[in-house]
């Protein structure tokens, strides 16, 4: 039988008292929040559930490449990680993620 190991959990919460679009937000001791920008009906009190998906896949990355340096022995003083969803005009939809590390890393730890 293959057990499960729940590694992280979210809930969110939305009433019909609360602001339009507006999610209370919790995943573990912490609290956020989650809205729509103005422009789409929302109070722009927070990231919308896009932004945290971006966000995650940013953390997720970064923490990642960090984690890898770190086991290799590798100082790696700064790592960005740039993460965008784009729309064409005729609907398509893809995430691209650019990663930038410092100049003087050397070649074989890129």
């Amino acid at each position: 039988m293959t057990s499960v190991r729940h590694v992280a959990r979210a809930v969110g919460v939305t009433s019909s008292i609360a602001p339009a679009y507006r999610v209370e937000l919790r995943t573990g001791a912490h609290h956020l929040v989650a809205d729509e920008p103005e422009a789409n009906g929302g109070g722009d009190a927070g990231p919308g559930p896009f932004g945290y998906l971006l966000c995650g896949l940013a953390a997720c990355t970064s923490t990642t490449l960090r984690m890898y340096a770190e086991r290799k022995g590798w100082d790696l003083a700064t790592i960005e990680v740039d993460v965008r969803y784009n729309v064409t005009d005729d609907g398509h939809t893809s995430i691209d993620r650019t990663i930038t590390l410092p100049a003087e890393l050397p070649n074989e730890q890129r």
